[in-house]
């Protein structure tokens, strides 16, 4: 209750647990904050990469910390909720000044240092020629960025003379013996205890807080250290330890949803109240919450799945069209933003479903994304369609435009020119006369 007590939201109370469960990275830390206090800091990018688990994401909410308790304005963009678009990072940043003259970017406080951080970004791989050459540059001189993945920088970073001096590179490792005892302690583990669990995680943080996880609950932590496939014989093991049936199912349906929210709990296993099964995932150690819901670490959600799909095959399909089931209601309800999102969440169930003719190939899909035309993109449209299918066409699409503009779409590439579009026509307001000057109307 002391805890409780003491801090005025929720959020700050999260980030008080999550603060008494950081341990470790001390050489880390120090580098950010020596770069934040500088008047005429030593690097202005710094680069953290390491392997799924390794805990990049808890070291930028250190970060982050850090550089608002410094009077710092912070901009924090996780590559999981962005598509790979320029226009789509732009939008996150939405509170930065963009200036209309030149494109430079300043914080929404001009007293204070802008620190922009960029979380999984080997989903943003796409834009990493965009960042370097366009994002970056017109950030303040004294703007820091951190940029956190799975890959060491491309070598376009270090062939560059002069990003070359102002970047920092950093390959996160396991955690030492004695910074997992400690972890451990702060999750309240027996002592005794210690010694096996450090033997068994060898540092690696996630596999370390499945552990804590499964014997603080009751489980049985013994496992060969030798074993290849550490974090699923973990999670399998933390499944026997959940408090009920509606607990499992709920952790089994975060490993197959893009996101879990509490309507979807709520639907799919048919509960009156699914506010304490949301509470009890987003407090697991290996899920993270996001604003549209929560969702497991990857490394995390791929054992899930597999475990549920081998041992019980049967549930497994019926939670699969459980979830299709809310998310088609989804897309025939909603419109705009919330529809896309529906449609990604769609894609993303059928990502691995075995039997599916043209399995979506989810690390691929959404690095382009359709949004609604601007009268500026009528020429350039026109034109594609000239250059590809000729005059005819050309004189068709000019036609749907002045009749339907709202149904043309278009895809932007990474210079925000038009690399392709996609037109949605309602023929049920067309006239006769349009169909019958469009031969692909006609037939439709």
């Amino acid at each position: 209750m002391t805890e409780i007590g003491s801090v005025g939201t929720l959020g700050e109370l999260l980030a008080s647990r999550r603060r008494r469960r950081f341990v470790g990275r001390t050489s880390e830390v120090e580098l950010f904050r020596v770069a934040l206090e500088s008047p005429e800091p030593p690097f202005l990018l710094l680069d953290i990469h390491g392997p799924p688990g390794i805990g990049k994401t808890r070291l930028l909410d250190v970060y982050a910390e850090l550089a608002t308790e410094a009077g710092a304005s912070v901009a924090r963009l996780d590559g999981r909720d962005l598509v790979p678009s320029p226009p789509a990072v732009l939008q996150a940043l939405g509170a930065l000044e963009v200036s209309e003259l030149d494109g430079t970017i300043a914080g929404p406080s001009h007293d204070g240092r802008l620190v922009i951080m960029f979380d999984t970004y080997e989903r943003l791989a796409p834009l990493d020629d965009w960042v370097r050459t366009w994002l970056l540059p017109r950030l303040p001189a004294t703007a820091l960025t951190v940029i956190a993945g799975r890959a060491a920088p491309d070598s376009a970073w270090r062939s560059d003379p002069a990003w070359r001096e102002l970047l920092r590179v950093v390959s996160l490792r396991n955690l030492s013996p004695d910074d997992s005892r400690t972890y451990l302690h702060a999750c309240g583990v027996d002592p005794g205890r210690h010694d096996q669990l450090v033997q068994l995680a060898h540092g690696h943080p996630l596999a370390l807080s499945l552990l804590a996880d499964v014997v603080v609950r009751g489980g049985e932590a013994a496992a060969d250290p030798l074993t290849p496939d550490l974090v699923g014989t973990l999670l399998r093991r933390f499944v026997e330890t959940v408090p009920s049936g509606d607990h499992r199912r709920a952790l089994e349906m975060c490993a197959l949803a893009r996101v879990t929210t509490e309507a979807l709990l709520r639907e799919v296993l048919g509960l009156e109240d699914a506010h304490q099964a949301f509470g009890w995932l987003r407090e697991l150690s290996f899920v993270e919450s996001e604003s549209e819901g929560v969702y497991p670490h990857d490394l995390a959600r791929d054992a899930l799945e597999a475990d549920l799909r081998w041992r019980d095959p049967d549930g497994y399909r019926q939670l699969i069209r459980g979830v299709r089931g809310h998310i088609n209601r989804r897309m025939q309800t909603s419109g705009g933003q919330e529809q896309q999102r529906a449609i990604a969440d769609a894609k993303y169930l059928f990502r691995r479903l075995p039997g599916v003719p043209s399995p979506v190939d989810w690390a691929a899909w959404g690095h382009q994304y359709p949004e609604p035309a601007r009268p500026a993109d009528r020429e350039p449209i026109l034109d594609l369609v000239l250059a590809w299918e000729g005059e005819a066409s050309s004189t068709i699409t000019a036609r749907w435009w002045e009749r339907q503009p709202e149904g043309f779409f278009v895809v932007r590439g990474r210079d925000s020119g038009i690399a392709g579009f996609v037109v949605v026509l309602d023929l049920t307001r067309a006239s006769a006369e349009d169909i019958a000057a469009d031969p692909g109307a006609r037939s439709a």
